[in-house]
């Protein structure tokens, strides 16, 4: 899954480019960590994986989506395993509850700076005070709200079939059978408006 607002400046919805914290990936790995031999072994597969292709990697596991988010971006660890409501969450700038900046500039100017600090306050005030939004973000890190997981989902890809009757004594019919077959596949790129490229 991808931030939400990475998702429209994809889909072209919105002009302005998402702020560098927005750029993630969201994995549910639930139930995948025996195949690793444990958490800290998963985590750091995954993070090494991204390492491998160029990336500067920060990865949190983390009990929920948001408090997964909080740590990988705000914590001083670049790979960290959280459960519950630890310290490392508490202390986390209010910021790192990923709600707008207004808001964040708002909580500090009455003194509220860190996670901790916001969790101390009434639940019943937070939305009457700050608006919906930063009740639900509480909600979300502390785990008593669970956002759905939205996983991203792939177009099938284009693809077309030949089948020979009988066994082949050269190459030639392979190679005129896969230039139909390239054909064919361009024209359904063309006809739902799509491009291909040749990648070595």
């Amino acid at each position: 899954s991808l931030d939400e607002s990475v998702l429209r400046f994809l889909g072209g919805a919105t002009l302005s480019a998402p702020s560098p914290l927005q750029y993630g990936v969201l994995l549910d790995t639930t139930g995948t960590e025996r195949f690793h031999k444990g958490e800290e072994n998963l985590v750091q597969h995954i993070a090494a994986a991204f390492a491998a292709k160029g990336f500067r990697v920060r990865a949190a596991l983390a009990d929920s989506p948001a408090a997964a988010w909080a740590v990988s971006r705000f914590a001083t660890d670049g790979v960290s395993i959280i459960h519950g409501l630890t310290t490392t969450v508490g202390d986390l700038p209010v910021r790192a509850l990923n709600i707008a900046q207004e808001t964040a500039s708002m909580l500090r100017e009455l003194g509220i700076v860190k996670i901790y600090d916001l969790l101390a306050l009434p639940r019943s005030s937070l939305a009457v005070r700050f608006g919906k939004e930063l009740l639900s973000r509480v909600e979300a890190i502390t785990g008593s709200r669970e956002k759905k997981f939205r996983a991203l989902s792939f177009a099938p890809p284009y693809t077309a079939q030949h089948r020979f009757e009988v066994p082949l004594a050269s190459q030639e019919p392979v190679l005129h059978a896969c230039m139909r077959l390239l054909q064919v596949v361009v024209r359904q790129l063309m006809a739902a408006n799509r491009h291909a490229g040749l990648f070595s």
